[in-house]
């Protein structure tokens, strides 16, 4: 129908709930957890996936989760943060997000917790989809996949988007990376994407990894599709 092939890459089969999220929690946890930590804390909109994947895996490795969320939780993920005794400050409306951000530290306490940002974007966590953009390469290198000519993906807080450029574009693959746009500005926009690539590139050279092979792929944004939803075209 669309006249093209499209190719999915389908996170949730590595077998734990939280797709993408999980990537971002595999390198997140290695860091948090030997400091001695006990409580994180983490905001944004309440039908955030990043937020409950942190509340049921956290829960699992004896952590406690701190939510500031704005706008309606679904009923699914009020059950888990119930499950996992996740403590949630929710107010009405997505742009009541960073005053319900600002409650869950207090509530949490400086001192005792970590705040992790809003979808899990940053670093660490934007190693773990720079694996997804080395995967993908390795996919068309191996034969697996026909190289593609644009990656799509939902863009909100730009980790994802950006980790998946770098990924693709320190193999050479520099085919375009469409960050779809399904949050409000300034969030989603292709300046996000390229400024946490930036970002991870000074973090891999830091490492040791030589920087004359790291660049992002080109990073397009795609703005069609919200308003008036994620998922809904216009």
């Amino acid at each position: 129908e669309l006249g093209s092939d499209v190719w999915v890459k389908i996170e949730e089969q590595c077998g734990a709930w939280g797709g993408n999220k999980v990537r971002k929690l595999e390198y997140i946890y290695p860091e948090v957890e030997p400091s001695g930590v006990k409580t994180l804390v983490t905001y944004g909109a309440g039908t955030s996936s990043w937020a409950a994947a942190l509340a049921l895996h956290s829960a699992a490795r004896g952590l406690r989760v701190v939510l500031g969320l704005g706008g309606a939780v679904p009923d699914s993920y009020t059950r888990l943060y119930e499950r996992t005794q996740t403590r949630v400050f929710a107010l009405p409306g997505y742009s009541s997000s960073p005053l319900a951000a600002i409650l869950a530290r207090m509530s949490a306490g400086f001192r005792h917790a970590r705040v992790l940002p809003p979808g899990g974007s940053g670093l660490p966590g934007d190693l773990g989809p720079l694996r997804a953009g080395l995967e993908i390469a390795a996919a068309v290198a191996d034969g697996e996949l026909p190289r593609p000519e644009a990656v799509f993906v939902p863009c909100g807080t730009a980790g994802t988007a950006a980790g998946i450029a770098v990924g693709l574009g320190s193999t050479g693959m520099l085919v375009p990376v469409i960050a779809v746009r399904v949050t409000p500005r300034p969030l989603g926009t292709a300046w996000l994407v390229e400024r946490h690539a930036r970002t991870l590139i000074r973090r891999l050279t830091r490492d040791g990894v030589a920087s004359t092979d790291l660049r992002p792929a080109p990073i397009r944004g795609e703005d069609r599709f919200f308003p008036p939803a994620y998922g809904i075209g216009n």
